[in-house]
């Protein structure tokens, strides 16, 4: 599925000159330092072409220290955050730690992430994996070939349901 998929996506055209060559996952993170590790690893092994990008909603536990330490000094607050992200030392896939001094709730944490993404698509994993990683192929499915632009995923109607925002900016 996974080659299947990174085929769609060099044919899908964005703009008319653009493709689909990067997915950006933002990861809003807060006081998750006893299974990060597993979470962000579940993440790195799904075989799309992504960056990582990971905001500490001013953790207290320990988390922020060990990403900082994984993946390299990252940036304190939005004005702060232009560094360039690093390469994973696990895979390939490019990984940004972005840094709140304080809690500002998962709002603030999903906007600096909004912020920084690069990808033309743009998946939101929550630390605790409410999500799998492991689907993020047959989201993704739905947007390459052109049935929908936003797929929302609800833990209310369980398994693979889901309702869709078809074309609604588009028109």
């Amino acid at each position: 599925m996974a080659a299947t998929v990174e085929r769609d996506m060099e044919k899908l055209p964005i703009n008319r000159s653009q493709k689909i060559r990067l997915v950006s996952i933002v990861i809003p993170v807060f006081n998750e330092r006893k299974m990060i590790e597993t979470k962000i690893g579940r993440v790195q092994n799904v075989e799309i072409p992504k960056e990582l990008i990971i905001v500490d909603d001013g953790s207290t536990d320990g988390t922020r220290e060990w990403l900082l330490k994984r993946f390299g000094q990252g940036s304190s607050d939005e004005e702060k955050s232009q560094k360039e992200f690093s390469d994973s030392r696990a895979d390939c896939s490019r990984v940004r730690v972005l840094t709140h001094q304080h809690n500002q709730g998962k709002g603030a944490a999903l906007k600096t992430g909004f912020l920084h993404a690069r990808g033309s698509i743009v998946i939101v994993q929550d630390a605790d994996l409410e999500y799998s990683p492991e689907n993020y192929h047959r989201l993704m499915a739905l947007v390459i070939t052109g049935c929908t632009d936003v797929v929302y995923g609800s833990w209310f109607l369980g398994g693979m349901k889901r309702k869709l925002a078809t074309r609604l900016l588009s028109g």
